[in-house]
């Protein structure tokens, strides 16, 4: 157990000494718990951040109570507006509104949505990069969830229209209405998938709000009970651990910390090993844009070219210049 303060501390978090360390932590959460679940990553430039929804973050940078009813007032009022606005209206008709939340997500707008990835190595860039963070710890999270349901954002439940209602709602409202009853998080896909999720490896995890908060740096998703036998584990030689199952419920969380030294380091791994970088993570416009506003790429005034050696110039050429 971790002796540190801030959200990543106690049982919620673990700290590799160097790199080698971390493989081998993200080895034994990738490879011994995972075939009972699927194990998801994201990583945080900050130890001081925790996992939440932008929404969560809005609704209580205004001193709301955070509740599933306040959630999702917030988000329909997200959805009806982007809907005046002329957004995810196509040639084929309304987009469902589980599409429109990733659209909405993608370019920034709260929502209930967290982006994770299948890749660690993804999730480290994003833990090791920014370079606003480079001189505090980050977090590299894991998030091992039962191999529930995968909801894709383009597909209509079977016979939930009718009940519903409103066919573009229905995705949506599976999705929440399958997190409640099961009291579990859920996973959604996106059916149609950009250059930068694609790269990125990303999908989104999100739940219906629990009516218990959490107590943990996780927050607005039903916590797994065996946190505690589950960071202990990890501890353990490989050969001796018994993982404890995430069960019909809940989210198994587990922070690997990294220091200043692990960022630089596996910075320098990531980009030379592993093709890691803002080219590659964000190959589209915005991120070529992005990178520009942010001082990322240099540019310089124009060079003279150099002139060559014996080269003769007409005297009233020249004239014009004396």
């Amino acid at each position: 157990m971790m002796q540190r303060s801030g959200p990543w501390s106690g049982y919620w978090a673990l700290e590799p000494a160097d790199v080698f360390e971390l493989w081998n932590l993200i080895g034994q959460i990738g490879f011994r718990p995972g075939y009972i679940g699927k194990v998801l990553w994201r990583g945080l430039p900050s130890d001081s951040f925790e996992v939440k929804s932008s929404i969560i973050r809005q609704l209580e940078s205004e001193q709301i109570v955070v509740s599933e009813d306040e959630v999702a007032h917030r988000e329909r009022q997200y959805l009806e507006n982007a809907r005046r606005w002329g957004i995810g209206i196509t040639e084929y008709g309304r987009v469902p509104d589980l599409h429109l939340l990733s659209m909405l997500q993608h370019h920034g707008v709260p929502t209930r949505l967290i982006d994770v990835s299948y890749n660690p190595m993804t999730a480290l860039w994003f833990a090791c990069s920014d370079p606003r963070y480079l001189d505090e710890p980050g977090v590299l999270v894991s998030m091992t969830v039962s191999d529930s349901k995968i909801f894709w954002t383009t597909d209509l439940p079977h016979g939930q229209a009718s009940s519903i209602g409103i066919v573009e709602q229905a995705q949506l409202r599976a999705a929440l209405q399958y997190s409640e009853d099961h009291k579990q998080a859920v996973l959604v896909e996106p059916r149609v998938r950009d250059a930068r999720m694609t790269v990125q490896e990303g999908l989104f995890l999100t739940s219906s709000v629990p009516s218990a908060p959490s107590d943990g740096p996780v927050q607005g998703f039903p916590a797994g009970p065996d946190m505690p036998v589950y960071v202990d584990a990890l501890k353990l030689d490989p050969q001796d651990v018994d993982y404890p199952n995430t069960g019909p419920t809940g989210v198994q969380v587990m922070g690997i910390v990294l220091t200043p030294e692990v960022k630089s380091q596996m910075s320098l791994y990531l980009s030379r090993n592993f093709n890691r970088s803002t080219r590659t993570m964000y190959p589209d416009m915005s991120g070529y844009a992005a990178a520009v506003q942010s001082g990322q790429l240099t540019f310089g005034p124009a060079e003279p070219e150099p002139i060559p050696e014996g080269t003769c110039f007409p005297a009233q050429w020249l004239a014009n210049f004396s």
